[in-house]
């Protein structure tokens, strides 16, 4: 365990493991405790949240399109945490198009996928798009979340004369 000094006129932080595991566990219990003159000591159990943002960018499926076919498009995400405040964005062009959210309660990195279903019409053709994973960690996480985007795809509809 880590020493914390007596009589401080600051927060301290420690954490009831090992400093290495303190940056390294995603079971984290870290503690704030002050001690003030004349005051008793405080000591109050801390929140934190070790996220991962994935290893790469992710990455589309992308079928050929026949007009008014409908086609599924998928995005794989590798190896992000916590998988519960991923968000998956779709776009075509600037426009959100869907957001694909996830209920698991996993701490640990995961790979995960989000689908689309998508029926061309003769606009989409030389249509953008992409999907982008974000992690949103709520108003005390980093502004703005952090986010990863696939390259973006131009959309080639064929059409049967």
């Amino acid at each position: 365990m880590m020493s914390v000094p007596l009589r401080s006129t600051l927060p301290q932080w420690w954490c009831p493991v090992s400093p290495l595991d303190c940056e390294t566990s995603d079971s984290l219990e870290p503690l704030c405790y002050t001690d003030f003159v004349g005051k008793p000591p405080c000591v109050q159990r801390l929140s934190v949240t070790v996220y991962k943002t994935p290893d790469s960018f992710p990455q589309l499926c992308w079928p050929h399109w026949s007009l008014g076919a409908g086609e599924t498009v998928q995005c794989d995400i590798q190896n992000v945490a916590p998988v519960q405040n991923l968000r998956v964005k779709w776009y075509k062009g600037d426009d959100v198009v869907n957001i694909t959210t996830y209920s698991e309660d996993a701490k640990t990195p995961v790979n995960v996928s989000s689908t689309l279903l998508i029926t061309p019409s003769k606009a989409d053709d030389g249509a953008q798009c992409r999907c982008e994973a974000e992690l949103d960690l709520g108003p005390e996480g980093p502004q703005p979340p952090p986010a990863v985007q696939s390259e973006p795809l131009r959309v080639t509809v064929y059409c049967e004369y």
